[in-house]
């Protein structure tokens, strides 16, 4: 749902929101360097609602910088960046809960965010960093509208069923870069190419990396390893697929243009896949209700479930929330 075209305009920023800088020695030069993102922060904010990003990170060890964050709930992993052949991550939205409410710390390497100070406006580097820092806060954003129409579920509901625990949240993905592309596309439009070659590449890479599990499967039989294996790889594709869709409908561009695609996937399961999960991604922006909760994403749950199994595995849900895996 577009709310912005529903809703009159009121958004801040968190009244504590805190910016960290590690990996300026000088103490001037960092203060610098953190009045000039409070600065791009506020102009964000005039478009966006920012009020859940309660700090922002921007350090020279990206990792450190993940793992230094207070989450306020026990967290079942580890945060991690995307780190593969096809994307690496450079700025991450990581989630925490503060007295019953979701918010987020925005971490970034610095170098990704140094542009928006030494680079003028309106130049392409500074444009790209600007992305970057919004495209995270559109997922604050996101989140926060998520968590006012079903609060307590966000971070608070404990899910048992297999399926949903698993390919559930490839389905969230797909939506939360979906529309935090969408809502940023306009400020570097260039990104297409970026997002297309990540796409590209995925489909390169990732099917031999499915394969690869699967034969190892064949001789360990364990079925949990199997699914650690093979279930980022297997969704990769689609989450990619995710970020250059937000990003051309932003542009009011279509996916079925983009030559090179097209091409690849034509005659392709993906390419029914893709078209699918772009359906239910615009459903979802037009909706003129509100979120009701994770069955929300239930037609997305689905589209992974069907990719998972064009990858070659297929999951039966079973008695007690369990699943049944076919190889």
């Amino acid at each position: 749902m577009d709310r912005e075209e529903t809703e009159a305009p009121t958004y801040l920023t968190h009244p504590e929101l805190s910016i960290s800088i590690h990996g300026i020695d000088d103490p001037e030069k960092a203060k610098e360097f953190g009045h000039t993102l409070l600065a791009h922060i506020f102009i964000l904010s005039q478009s966006m609602d920012l009020q859940r990003v309660e700090r922002l990170v921007v350090t020279d060890n990206y990792a450190d910088g993940l793992a230094s964050v207070d989450r306020g709930f026990a967290a079942t992993a580890p945060v991690e960046h995307s780190q593969n052949e096809n994307i690496q991550g450079v700025a991450m939205n990581v989630r925490t809960l503060r007295d019953g409410v979701p918010m987020v710390q925005i971490v970034s390497d610095i170098e990704v965010l140094l542009p928006l100070w030494v680079h003028s406006a309106g130049s392409p580097e500074h444009s790209q960093a600007l992305m970057i820092l919004a495209h995270e806060g559109a997922h604050a954003e996101d989140l926060k509208f998520r968590d006012e129409d079903c609060p307590g579920v966000l971070l608070q509901t404990q899910i048992t069923e297999w399926v949903d625990n698993h390919l559930g949240p490839q389905a969230y993905l797909m939506w939360e870069e979906y529309y935090a592309c969408r809502r940023t596309s306009g400020i570097f439009p260039e990104a297409t190419k970026d997002f297309l070659a990540s796409l590209l590449s995925s489909l390169e890479t990732t099917p031999v990396t499915v394969d690869a599990a699967i034969d190892r499967f064949y001789d360990h039989q364990d079925v949990n390893l199997l699914a650690g294996e093979t279930l980022e790889p297997a969704g990769r594709p689609l989450r990619l697929a995710a970020y250059l869709l937000g990003h051309l409908d932003g542009l009011d561009q279509d996916w079925t243009d983009q030559d090179e695609l097209v091409e690849k996937i034509a005659g392709t399961p993906a390419y029914g896949l893709i078209g699918r999960m772009h359906a239910e991604l615009r459903r979802l922006w037009d909706r003129e209700e509100g979120w009701s909760g994770l069955d929300d994403f239930a037609t997305l749950t689905e589209i992974a479930s069907d990719n998972y199994e064009n990858a070659g595995i297929t999951v039966i849900p079973g008695e007690d929330g369990g699943a049944y895996i076919s190889v």
